[in-house]
C-alpha cells in the first residue's frame, strides 16, 4: 500500500482513509491485549518480568503504528 502510495504524486483520500481505519483498529486491539493481559496478570498466571516484557511490547508496537499513522499524515498533506 505505502509502495503504490510513495509511486503516486497525489496520494487518493482511500489511503488516508484505510490508514485511520487500520489505526483504529489497531489501538482497539491493543487495548484488548492489554486487558486480557492484566486479568491474567490479577489471576497469577503471569510472572513480573513475563509482564514487564509484554507491556513494553504492546507499547512498541502501538508507537510504530502511531509513527506510520504520521507518514501517512505527511504523504496525503495533513501534516
Amino acid at each position: 500500500m505505502v509502495q503504490t502510495v510513495l509511486e503516486e504524486d497525489n496520494p487518493t483520500p482511500e489511503f488516508f482513509s484505510e490508514a485511520q481505519s487500520k489505526g483504529t483498529a489497531i489501538t482497539k486491539y491493543m487495548k484488548e491485549c492489554r486487558a486480557h493481559h492484566l486479568a491474567r496478570v490479577e489471576a497469577g498466571k503471569v510472572s513480573p518480568l513475563k509482564s514487564l516484557i509484554y507491556t513494553d511490547m504492546l507499547s512498541s508496537y502501538r508507537r510504530i503504528k502511531d509513527h506510520a499513522f504520521n507518514i501517512a499524515e505527511v504523504l496525503v498533506g495533513e501534516k
